[in-house]
């Protein structure tokens, strides 16, 4: 199995700004209040304004410190929040990649391991022209003895992933719809077509699929023991004489 695993993400608690601003903002209305209150009673008392300056800035400056100061401290961890985000997208999306790179060698290794364990017609050509060992391989106890290779077939399959997802989620997870794509994909591979003779026939018809049957014909010849199959030719004496099949034993 290719492991798969998905970066963690810490969520910040998005608050709207109104609740987060809202004690500050009760404590910097009655700031602003006392400073107007202080500034009209100078007026009407005709007092020196710069007398009141220090007192009138001080609870400006605290209104706009509880107000201010929150908001724009929201609005920067939101911006290094999202920053950090995009960082983690980006890398993990070469991770895929590079996840997707071994789904595609692990596809190819499958692929190549079911035509080496495949025993086809140029296989056996081979074990004829070498007089190797694996002639006559195949015993009635066996579970390929009769089954011929008759060519391949494409199918689509998928590749084993190992990622545990999470049970239930009340969000969207963008990572969480990557992954699930991913593990989704299909792969296309050519898969040995096996006939077992044994329950099935094959029949060829056509002048221009003889050569067909001479390929299974060699394949129960070099496959199978002549005390174990029995090859029966029905047909015109000289034709069959001719053939290429006097060297058979079977």
């Amino acid at each position: 199995e290719i492991s798969l695993v998905k970066p963690l993400i810490q969520k910040k608690d998005n608050m709207p700004l109104w609740y987060r601003l809202g004690p500050s903002f009760t404590m910097g209305s009655a700031s602003l209040f006392s400073a107007l209150i202080m500034l009209q009673q100078g007026m009407q008392q005709k007092t020196n304004l710069y007398q009141l300056l220090p007192s009138f800035v001080m609870a400006l400056s605290m209104m706009l410190s509880t107000m201010f100061w929150p908001y724009a401290l929201q609005t920067y961890e939101k911006k290094i929040q999202r920053k950090k985000n995009i960082q983690i997208f980006n890398k993990y999306d070469i991770y895929l990649a590079e996840k997707k790179n071994e789904a595609l060698t692990y596809i190819k290794k499958i692929q190549l391991e079911m035509k080496d364990k495949t025993e086809d017609f140029l296989t056996v050509k081979t074990y004829i022209e070498e007089k190797n060992s694996l002639l006559w391989n195949r015993k009635k106890e066996d579970d390929n003895f009769l089954k011929l290779h008759c060519g391949y077939l494409k199918q689509k399959i998928n590749v084993p992933f190992s990622y545990k997802k999470e049970e239930f989620s009340v969000q969207k997870d963008e990572l969480d719809q990557k992954i699930i794509e991913l593990i989704d994909q299909r792969y296309e591979v050519e898969k040995p077509f096996l006939v077992d003779m044994k329950n099935h026939n094959i029949g060829i018809y056509g002048v221009e699929a003889v050569c067909y049957g001479y390929m299974l014909l060699l394949q129960i010849a070099a496959l199978h023991a002549s005390k174990d199959v029995t090859i029966l030719l029905i047909g015109d004496e000289s034709t069959i004489c001719k053939s290429k099949f006097n060297w058979m034993a079977h």
